[in-house]
């Protein structure tokens, strides 16, 4: 074998060499954007199943034939919800908590305590903190009820129509951390990175 072959088989083998190690990257340049895309296809999949989607919602239905004022949290995603910051306004105004708010809206006068002799036969109101809780998926939780009764005729009266003037705001995160701010009243909540402080968190 001359000179001149040896050359060429050596070349073509150089060139056999160089094709096959092009395809080994190509193929596992392709193994690695599949299994990248996986990944992301996986967390994409695991963030749906736990996505919560927070909405407020106010009913006067009658409960044992008795009228009933009913303002809630309701969680319709899939996921539980970490409730970070709530927000009630009246009229352009926050408020803190029921008491404040039945007051200005309704004339609602709160219980002084249990030796208050005024309180004796008034038809209670009832509330609850919805601050820094948890919402599983498709639980209801209600942080205001007051029921229909003799003596509050005209309170119950003006906080049904208060209900619908009320505007809320929640900041809401997923159990990844996943942050959501919106008005709890439609299904388009905006993404955030953090819930932010708010001025008025609205507490009980």
């Amino acid at each position: 074998m001359t000179v001149t072959k040896i050359g060429a088989l050596l070349s073509l083998r150089q060139w056999i060499e160089l094709l096959l190690g092009a395809a080994a990257l190509i193929v596992s340049g392709v193994s690695l954007w599949v299994a990248i895309g996986t990944e992301q296809a996986n967390r994409q999949m695991v963030a749906a199943s736990s996505w919560p989607l927070l909405l407020a919602d106010t009913s006067d239905v009658p409960e044992n034939g008795r009228g009933m004022i009913t303002f809630s949290l309701i969680n319709g995603g899939v996921g539980p919800a970490k409730l970070k910051t709530f927000e009630v306004w009246w009229h352009g105004k926050p408020y803190s908590g029921a008491a404040s708010f039945l007051e200005a809206c309704c004339g609602y006068q709160p219980f002084t305590g249990p030796a208050d002799l005024s309180t004796v036969g008034r038809t209670p109101v009832i509330t609850g903190g919805v601050r820094n809780t948890v919402v599983l998926a498709g639980e209801k939780r209600t942080f205001l009820r007051m029921a229909l009764g003799r003596d509050n005729v005209a309170v119950w009266r003006k906080l049904d129509r208060a209900r619908r003037e009320l505007q809320f705001r929640g900041c809401y995160c997923s159990v990844f951390e996943e942050c959501w701010i919106g008005t709890l009243m439609n299904l388009e909540p905006r993404k955030v990175d953090r819930c932010p402080a708010v001025r008025v968190p609205y507490v009980e």
